[in-house]
């Protein structure tokens, strides 16, 4: 993730340089990857924080013998796996050109 973030502060320093507003299109393609790379860094950090937590909660049950956090775990695992998946579906579908139009011709046989 570090390199994500040092990815968004060099396109967002590239935004300030003069003359970047005159080509719209190149802007816009810039300004896109950008929001693009912000919502994906978020989405790892909150799956992150989501771990750590269920961690923590683990850790407290195994402490206290407590059989009633295991219902918890459960839920909040199933939860963060669903997240995981589509975290990786999208990581899997950002490639170069993942983001442009298709033309799909279906054929009988």
């Amino acid at each position: 993730m570090a390199g994500k973030g040092k990815e968004i502060a060099d396109l967002e320093e590239k935004t300030f340089e003069s003359g970047f507003w005159d080509d719209r299109e190149n802007a816009q393609k810039v300004l896109q990857r950008i929001t693009g790379l912000k919502e994906r860094v978020k989405r790892y950090y909150e799956l992150e924080a989501k771990l750590e937590d269920i961690r923590t909660l683990w850790e407290l049950g195994q402490e206290e013998n407590d059989e009633s956090v295991e219902t918890e775990i459960s839920t909040l695992l199933s939860d963060f796996i669903k997240a995981l998946d589509s975290l990786e579906l999208e990581l899997l579908l950002s490639g170069r050109y993942d983001s442009h139009n298709a033309i799909l011709a279906l054929h009988a046989g």
